[in-house]
């Protein structure tokens, strides 16, 4: 039977590791986007800012960094395999492992005045200081319909006319940054993704762009 003596030491023990582990761990973060750009590479963009996040040692940040650059990489490629879900998958979702992605959000909502000519996809700082309605492009997991939005709708407020704006040739890729480690990156289309920005900005840019 154990003492009383034993059981007060296994639980000084426990309760110290546990302390020890608290107070040595840290976190480190990466910050991550989207890169598009047309098959010349004339054209280009970026979208979806987000971060990596990895927890590890005190005294080893850069391990932290690699697991945020891991997270990243992980839930960039893991996304665009499952595009047609059309929903934010597991690898992209935060959770309490020591290596996962933060702020994670594809939203696309474009603004525009009605009765307008010319009216553009107004997004960022912009948007908010006009009166107007809005149009949600895409939703926070749908990686293909933002893609397809920042193309068609987003680049010069989707009035760009494009070679052939029936068969536009895109590329897209990840660029994940940040302190030592964070740096990393790839290309996701293994070939150039074709996106018909006629079509698309008849169904879902503001009126203005159709």
């Amino acid at each position: 039977m154990m003492t009383r003596f034993a059981s007060i030491s296994i639980c000084s023990i426990f309760l110290l590791v546990l302390f020890t582990t608290q107070v040595g761990a840290t976190t480190r973060h990466c910050d991550a986007n989207y890169v598009w750009e047309t098959t010349g590479g004339s054209i280009r963009g970026s979208f979806g800012a987000f971060k990596g996040k990895g927890e590890c040692g005190q005294s080893v940040p850069n391990r932290c960094r690699i697991r945020a650059r891991n997270a990243i990489e992980r839930c960039a490629k893991v996304h665009w395999e499952k595009r047609w879900d059309r929903k934010v998958p597991e690898a992209c979702i935060q959770n309490n492992s020591d290596s996962t992605v933060v702020g994670y959000n594809l939203a696309l909502k474009c603004s525009y005045y009605t009765g307008r000519e010319n009216e553009g996809c107004w997004v960022g700082p912009l948007a908010s200081t006009l009166s107007t309605s809005t149009r949600t492009i895409s939703s926070r997991g749908d990686i293909k319909r933002r893609l397809e939005g920042e193309v068609c709708c987003v680049y010069k407020n989707g009035n760009h006319q494009y070679r052939d704006n029936s068969k536009v040739e895109v590329r897209l890729s990840f660029k994940s940054r940040g302190d030592n480690h964070c740096g990393g990156g790839g290309q996701l289309s293994s070939s150039s993704y074709e996106i018909d920005c006629e079509q698309f900005r008849k169904q879902y840019c503001p009126q203005g762009n159709r």
